[in-house]
């Protein structure tokens, strides 16, 4: 199953979540931005994995899809991670 997962973090705070919707995920992101000015958020693709090392089921992440910021004037601003290329430690 893949899904959309996000993470926040600012000084003190963090917070996280899993959709099966990018729009969904990333309404939640923003909805957390807002409430946290300081923060940064990443938004990425996951995919739900057996656990072999744990005794559950977990979300892995696949892709960094986006990174989500609060500008100073209240707007949400983001930008696309590039993705890592074979043979660097990225």
């Amino acid at each position: 199953m893949i899904g959309w997962a996000w993470e926040g973090t600012t000084d003190g705070s963090a917070e996280c979540g899993v959709s099966d919707d990018a729009d969904r995920a990333r309404e939640a992101a923003e909805a957390w931005l807002q409430a946290n000015p300081r923060a940064t958020a990443v938004l990425g693709v996951a995919r739900l994995a057996d656990g072999t090392t744990t005794l559950s089921a977990y979300w892995g992440k696949v892709v960094c899809a986006r990174r989500f910021r609060r500008l100073d004037d209240g707007r949400i601003a983001w930008a696309w991670i590039p993705a890592p290329q074979r043979g660097t430690d990225g």
